[in-house]
């Protein structure tokens, strides 16, 4: 008991006894607090490692929705431009689900340019890694879109980003987030309005005697016309080939626009008399491209203050008349040796009508103040009523030898001069004109003779008068006019020569052989294409892919990788723009010559043309103001005045100067405007433009159709049926009348109906203008009047 007692006291006197017993005191109690810190630490970093966890987590979810957001911004300056479609290769055949389905796929392919993997960054710190994130498009597929106008397709497109991101021990994957959002999908435009006039027929500038003086027709902006053609090819009658036509004394001007045509540019008819005092004039302050370019009247002119391009020739027939091309002039087509309609080249016929005669056709002369490109030549005709062609002559004739005297000259064709046969071998004629090339005379074409590139008519029609006043009409003895100089060559291309000025220009054909001058040349720079090339892509830097190879006339000339190549492939280029609604189709063989006509196909089963005028014709005047509406007809021929119409419908709003849409579906009603108005004007008939008519906007004509009996018949828009084959009614002339092999006839000819015009889609009487103020501003303008939005139709 005791001794129990005194243990006691002892461990009671070491408790409250603290002598000595300071250092175990403070571990003991150390260690109490480690073990709670520790037990607290341990509960904040499990806690805390968890937060962090959710954070980094929950930032990856982040970072796919901040891409999701970057997905749209990708799409919408991408798949939004109507030019998505064509950068990826992808073509439309008719299903649009198919199209669709094409347009999705590119999107999911990494080389389209659209986001379909990115990283995000979700930490300010730059050492922290970022997300990772995969994009996926897709759409519900089916018939879940809906069209606006005629291109523009509304796809609900699904975009899922799926994101991942890794950071030390926090790691996070498959952070999966979804949108679905409309957009805008266009499918390819087979049209684009983009010029003051497209005309399925002829365009036609005319006078009629109304007691006042005839006024300029004026067109500003570009001017697309298919206009009529012959039935046949090789054809020797290319007076009845329409196009952009100037008749009688009317004067055309088309300014700040370029002219495209699949036939003629043309002034004059052909059967105006040596004595007639009717004069008409077309003058284009730009460029033109056409099947062929043709004065045939008498004191007639064509002056183009810019470049032409031709498919087939630049033709002069007319007395005492002209042609003149400022700038450039590229003759495209090589043709094959046998049709003389599909070669390109250059030919003053005039003077062969003079008949040795001194008389107006030899006053007739084709004046070119650029380069010259030529790749097909002129032909010889063995058999002028069937068109059948003899050997070549020059690329640009016709050529003359005097077979006279000095003091007697007697002037006669070249071809005819040597005495050789129209079935002679080509290589024959030209050994003849190699040997008396110092006797050739090129009077009746003028090239580069230093006029300089004037843009005003009554400068040419000076110079032009001045020449002829001042040159011996045979010799043409330049020698004693100051503003005339005659090369000693001529830059550009051709084949074989140029029957020009007062002499004979051959090419070079043996390379690095001495030639004697005069001759062809490569010009020292090439053109870059100022006024067609913003309106043809590629045009600006057109000669840049073959420059470089052509070191001399050999290389230059080769056909393979030559100027004749580089205007064969310009031709194909060209060819679009002269065939926006309808194409024109030479016979590929010499089993036919028939010409085969055809509309241009639209996005779906219909053409191009029934595609507009089936989605105007679905507009509601009711529903819309500032619309006028002809609907489809069948009654007999009735002209309507717009002015008037107008006037008592929207009296309001034409004084408002509000901007009208006028639609015509009916073939047998003639619009015509004799005073000014705001607008778009879409017909199925024709359309005349007064004296005083203007248009401050833009006419789509496609004026009469053809028919094989009947001749003139509703819209050449239409068809017609023939032994079960739908047949078009573009315009085109029948020369000789047709019967099948029972006797019956099946096509009438029908020229008298071509002489009077009666395929003329547009016409400008005594006057008239359009003004063309632009896509943009047009659409803008009838948008505000209308409510409709045209971009989505042209």
């Amino acid at each position: 008991m005791i001794l129990r007692s005194r243990k006691k006291v002892k461990i009671k006197n070491f408790i409250y006894d603290i002598t000595g017993n300071s250092v175990p005191l403070v571990m003991l109690i150390a260690l109490v607090v480690l073990i709670i810190g520790g037990a607290v630490a341990y509960a904040t970093v499990q806690v805390f490692s968890t937060v962090r966890g959710e954070t980094h987590s929950l930032m990856t979810y982040f970072s796919a929705e901040t891409a999701l957001e970057r997905s749209m911004c990708s799409l919408d300056s991408h798949i939004t431009k109507d030019t998505y479609a064509a950068s990826k290769d992808i073509t439309f055949t008719g299903d649009i689900t198919d199209y669709i389905n094409k347009i999705i796929d590119s999107l999911n392919d990494e080389s389209s340019g659209i986001l379909s993997s990115t990283e995000v960054g979700v930490y300010a710190n730059e050492s922290m890694n970022k997300a990772i994130v995969d994009i996926r498009y897709s759409w519900p597929g089916g018939n879940n879109y809906r069209m606006d106008g005629l291109y523009k397709i509304i796809v609900p497109i699904t975009i899922s980003a799926t994101a991942k991101m890794e950071n030390g021990l926090f790691r996070s994957y498959g952070k999966e987030t979804t949108a679905t959002r409309e957009f805008e999908i266009w499918l390819p435009r087979r049209f684009e309005l983009r010029g003051a006039v497209y005309t399925l027929g002829d365009l036609l500038a005319t006078t009629k005697d109304d007691g006042y003086a005839p006024e300029e027709a004026l067109i500003k902006g570009n001017i697309y016309v298919f206009g009529t053609g012959l039935d046949k090819a090789n054809r020797m009658q290319q007076h009845y080939n329409g196009g952009l036509c100037a008749d009688r004394n009317a004067k055309l001007k088309i300014i700040e626009g370029n002219i495209y045509t699949r036939n003629l540019l043309r002034a004059g008819t052909f059967d105006e008399s040596e004595s007639s005092t009717e004069s008409c004039a077309i003058i284009v302050e730009n460029d033109v491209v056409a099947q062929g370019i043709q004065v045939f009247g008498h004191k007639d002119s064509i002056v183009v203050f810019g470049d032409a391009y031709t498919f087939d020739d630049v033709e002069l027939n007319g007395a005492d008349s002209y042609i003149v091309i400022n700038g450039n002039y590229y003759g495209l087509n090589q043709g094959d040796d046998t049709r003389h309609d599909t070669s390109s080249a250059i030919i003053n016929t005039a003077p062969a009508y003079a008949q040795g005669l001194i008389s107006n056709y030899m006053k007739s002369r084709i004046v070119i103040n650029g380069d010259v490109f030529v790749n097909g030549t002129t032909f010889r005709l063995e058999d002028p009523n069937e068109g059948e062609v003899g050997h070549k002559l020059e690329d640009a004739s016709l050529g003359w030898i005097n077979v006279g005297s000095v003091v007697a000259p007697d002037y006669k064709q070249t071809y005819l001069a040597l005495g050789i046969d129209a079935g002679a071998e080509t290589g024959f004629y030209r050994e003849a004109i190699r040997d008396r090339k110092d006797d050739i005379n090129g009077f009746s074409v003028l090239l580069q003779t230093g006029l300089g590139k004037n843009y005003n008519i009554n400068y040419w029609n000076e110079m032009i008068n001045h020449i002829r006043s001042r040159a011996d009409y045979y010799k043409n003895d330049l020698s004693n006019i100051s503003e005339v100089s005659i090369p000693r060559s001529i830059s550009g291309f051709c084949n074989f020569a140029f029957d020009a000025n007062d002499r004979i220009y051959i090419a070079d054909e043996n390379p690095g052989d001495p030639t004697e001058e005069p001759q062809i040349v490569m010009p020292d720079s090439f053109s870059t294409f100022d006024n067609i090339s913003k309106d043809i892509n590629g045009m600006s830097d057109f000669f840049d892919n073959y420059i470089d190879d052509w070191e001399d006339w050999g290389s230059y000339s080769s056909a393979v990788s030559g100027m004749p190549a580089a205007l064969n492939h310009m031709m194909n280029l060209l060819l679009d723009y002269v065939e926006v609604f309808a194409t024109k189709e030479y016979p590929g063989d010499n089993s036919s010559d028939e010409i085969k006509y055809s509309f241009v196909q639209g996005t779906g089963i219909k053409t191009q043309f029934e595609e507009l005028s089936e989605y105007l014709k679905g507009i509601n005047p009711e529903q819309h103001p500032c619309v006028l509406k002809y609907e489809e007809g069948i009654g007999s021929e009735i002209v309507i005045d717009i002015f008037d119409e107008l006037n008592e419908n929207f009296s309001e709003q034409y004084a408002a100067g509000k901007y009208f849409l006028v639609l015509n579906f009916d073939p047998n009603k003639e619009l015509r405007i004799k005073d000014e108005m705001n607008g778009l004007i879409f017909s199925i008939g024709k359309v005349v433009l007064e004296r005083s008519g203007k248009v401050n906007g833009s006419v789509i004509a496609a004026g009469k159709g053809y028919d094989p009996i009947h001749k003139v018949m509703d819209s050449a828009a239409g068809y017609y049926e023939y032994n079960g084959v739908t047949v078009t009614r573009l315009p085109r002339v029948v020369l000789e009348e047709e019967r099948d092999e029972d006797g019956n006839v099946i096509a009438y000819e029908n020229i008298n109906e071509f002489k009077n015009w009666s395929y003329a889609a547009l016409v400008f009487e005594n006057g008239g203008s359009i003004d063309f103020p632009g896509r943009e501003a047009l659409f803008e303008a009838i948008r505000n009047s209308t409510g409709i939005d045209l971009y989505t139709i042209f």
